[in-house]
């Protein structure tokens, strides 16, 4: 028998928002990554995400009716109430489907999986089958082109031994993203 997805009541508006949970980057952390990255970039290179957006993104909720937005966050500040805060760095490079760029973490990464794993228990969505991989998306070069931006893998080849400085996870942001915007607000 199918799983209802959503219960949507007649004469209401039945908004969603496209939340996730989010570990924001110190400016540190950012600006060690950003000076590593723009002696390799080439110019005119337009796949990088905005440094304004980097963070690692530790728990995906997808489509969320806009009113349990704040029964959500609440669970989510519970949670972390009781979890220890991992210390981490921002560690090597890759690439996933060959569509993604992607900076790693290092330091507790069990710690983190641990978190990563609490939060997406919170969500409405089943969590995912594949194991948690802590990153950083830093370039999506899109369906088109499959990964075949020779300067982007010659990026990625250099950041493979990068390390940057540690830092202590204190704080999460349960966060909203307007698809195919590039765009994320904090919610409230």
């Amino acid at each position: 028998m199918p799983r209802a997805m959503a219960h949507l009541r007649f004469g209401t508006d039945n908004r969603y928002m496209r939340l996730f949970v989010a570990a924001e980057l110190p400016e540190p952390v950012t600006s060690h990554l950003a000076s590593a990255l723009a002696p390799l970039m080439p110019e005119g290179t337009r796949a990088l995400t905005p440094v304004e957006n980097w963070h690692l993104t530790l728990a995906f909720y997808g489509e969320v009716p806009e009113g349990s937005a704040g029964e959500l966050a609440g669970a989510v500040a519970r949670s972390t109430g009781i979890l220890s805060a991992p210390v981490v760095h921002l560690s090597g490079s890759g690439w996933f489907r060959h569509t993604t760029a992607w900076i790693g973490v290092g330091g507790q990464v069990e710690k983190l999986t641990a978190v990563m794993t609490t939060l997406e228990d919170l969500g409405p969505r089943e969590p995912p089958a594949t194991s948690h991989r802590p990153h950083l998306t830093i370039a999506r070069t899109g369906r088109r082109t499959r990964g075949r931006v020779p300067a982007l893998d010659q990026v990625i080849t250099a950041l493979s031994v990068y390390r940057g400085p540690e830092w202590t996870i204190e704080e999460v942001v349960l966060m909203c993203s307007e698809l195919g915007q590039g765009r994320f607000f904090r919610t409230k």
